[in-house]
């Protein structure tokens, strides 16, 4: 069976986070002196931050992502975009493929590897942002927000941190303000 298909991902986070300690607890209505619960505030960004980059599938903050590739089709997307430097590219017999001669990359911010067809294929290469566009800035205050909020209700699928429990949903109006930019594979 032939189908393009992205069979492993390995992110490396490189970048800050899109946003600070102080707009946070700004966006949270917290006042900046009180300091009891900035470990867990930072948390939350993170963790907020990696709730949506997991939603929309892109990379909000600069990573090096290791994508091991099923291209069998042609012209498959790179996960985790946007692609700003490609560094790589290597077949299933460990030959590093040359540009323009062995691949071709098409797109801007969203790259496909237009060629070669192969079953395996290792791509390397850089993703993120380096200013994050307003809509996704907002939507990790806004799920930042949403954790902090409702740390105290568990639902099923919750995680713990510091020994509170952080629901892993996305809230509703972080949906909202992602759909427009959720890229599925």
């Amino acid at each position: 069976m032939n189908y393009n298909a992205i069979l492993d991902t390995k992110l490396t986070d490189t970048g800050s986070e899109p946003c600070t300690l102080a707009e946070a607890k700004e966006w949270c209505k917290i006042e900046l002196n009180i300091t009891e619960e900035n470990t867990l505030i930072t948390e939350l960004i993170k963790t907020a931050r990696l709730q949506c980059e997991g939603y929309t599938n892109v990379s909000f903050v600069e990573k090096t992502v290791i994508a091991i590739l099923n291209n069998s089709l042609g012209s498959i997307e790179l996960p985790y975009g946007p692609v700003k430097t490609f560094t790589s590219l290597i077949n299933e017999d460990g030959k590093t493929l040359t540009v323009t001669t062995e691949y071709v990359l098409q797109g801007e911010l969203f790259k496909t590897i237009k060629t070669p067809c192969d079953s395996y294929l290792k791509a390397t290469y850089v993703a993120g942002y380096t200013t994050l566009p307003t809509n996704f800035k907002t939507a990790v205050l806004q799920q930042v927000a949403y954790l902090y909020e409702n740390r105290g209700d568990t639902p099923a699928d919750a995680t713990r941190q510091n020994n509170t429990s952080i629901p892993t949903e996305l809230s509703p109006m972080v949906k909202l303000t992602l759909n427009p930019d959720r890229r599925i594979w």
